[in-house]
């Protein structure tokens, strides 16, 4: 990926996007007909794919090549999982500015690009025999081009309003993202490469993507990691139990503590074998916001970087969205604006019926998880210059 060569992108367009050259051959291979990019995010229906598909078609002018235009995320929301990233996501999408693609996770830079699935094989439902009588056996990933393809949504639209610019700039505002929230931190992919040793570095996503895209907005929702860990254990078990979660967390920090005795805490941070061991859907690692936001801050300037405090988030919604609007250099619009569009809800989006149900952990799980995050909560405030990430009681 590092070594990908993309076409300059095109000046006049405040998104990264670039016009490629296609040809019928293309279309026939196209991504809109590809099991591998339908299959590629859940929750887009084959139906949408071949309904854009046909739309795209039914623009062609005769045979022969042409160029078509091309977009990829101007902004990622990088994480957290838990912490509002939906809630986040489809607000900024109701922005005039914004148009998003079919899905908001796509997760290609983190694991769709190497086929790669938690017992190392083909991603759930790629290997009937649908795919294999349409796909060779060497197909080993899902190509950087299907990825900017599903994008190719919000290019029609910034292409149909390539003449209207804003005060003269030239630029035609309309921005896309990538609202993949496991982005942040899931590097598993280095297991794939071998990358060994106690001090093992090996290049992370945030390099892949800085590599490709340097000009990129990041935002990160943080929540208070105990609360986090929480919501992920209710959410993908279904609350098996509040004494089952305790076990599962002293077992937990019993293996990273065993883990950072041989090697160095970021390597444990991200190291697979330890996140299968602990478990990925109560991942202790995913709470250690410090270590991978130094590894996000190395390669993308603290100005491209805006972290939201979940918490403050929850409580001032119109202050942190309006924020993010101008993170974003998105046209003001006023809070009745925000408001008509439903940007801001007024449901309690952040009640599941999970807590209803389960109710809150138990006071001596918080108080072992408190002590286990307070230093790299510490470390995370100082980082941010911000003690509200301290999380204190």
């Amino acid at each position: 990926m590092l070594c990908y060569k993309l076409p300059p992108f095109d000046p006049r367009f405040k998104n990264p996007c670039f016009y490629e050259q296609v040809s019928e051959d293309d279309s026939d291979q196209s991504v809109y007909k590809n099991l591998i990019v339908q299959r590629m995010v859940p929750d887009v229906s084959i139906a949408a794919v071949q309904s854009f598909h046909r739309h795209w078609q039914s623009k062609r002018n005769g045979t022969g090549p042409r160029k078509q235009l091309r977009c990829l995320p101007y902004f990622f929301i990088i994480g957290m999982e838990k912490c509002g990233t939906t809630d986040l996501y489809q607000r900024i999408s109701k922005h005039p500015d914004v148009a998003l693609s079919m899905a908001k996770e796509l997760q290609w830079w983190t694991r769709r690009r190497f086929f790669y699935s938690s017992n190392n094989t083909f991603p759930k439902g790629l290997q009937s025999d649908e795919y294999k009588l349409q796909h060779t056996p060497n197909l080993t990933n899902v190509p950087f081009k299907h990825y900017y393809a599903f994008f190719d949504s919000v290019a029609d639209q910034i292409a149909a309003k390539t003449q209207r610019f804003i005060n003269g700039s030239g630029h035609h505002r309309t921005i896309t993202g990538d609202g993949s929230p496991n982005t942040m931190y899931w590097n598993d992919f280095r297991s794939i490469y071998s990358v060994t040793g106690s001090d093992a570095q090996g290049s992370l996503v945030a390099d892949h993507i800085a590599a490709t895209l340097p000009q990129a907005k990041i935002i990160a929702i943080l929540r208070n990691p105990a609360d986090r860990l929480y919501s992920s254990y209710l959410f993908f078990n279904r609350f098996t139990g509040k004494i089952d979660f305790h076990d599962i967390v002293l077992r937990g920090i019993e293996l990273f503590n065993n883990c950072i005795a041989h090697k160095q805490i970021r390597n444990c941070v991200y190291d697979p074998e330890l996140k299968e061991k602990v478990g990925s859907t109560v991942n202790l690692m995913q709470g250690i916001y410090s270590e991978m936001l130094k590894d996000w801050l190395k390669v993308f300037p603290a100005s491209q970087v805006h972290i939201v405090h979940f918490e403050t988030y929850k409580q001032s919604e119109l202050d942190s969205i309006n924020k993010i609007f101008t993170f974003l250099d998105l046209t003001k619009v006023s809070p009745e604006e925000i408001i008509g569009q439903k940007i801001i809800s007024q449901s309690k989006a952040f009640a599941g019926k999970s807590y209803e149900k389960a109710g809150q952990m138990l006071p001596q799980t918080r108080k072992l998880l408190e002590t286990f995050y307070q230093p790299f909560n510490k470390a995370l405030a100082q980082l941010l210059g911000d003690d509200r990430y301290l999380w204190a009681s």
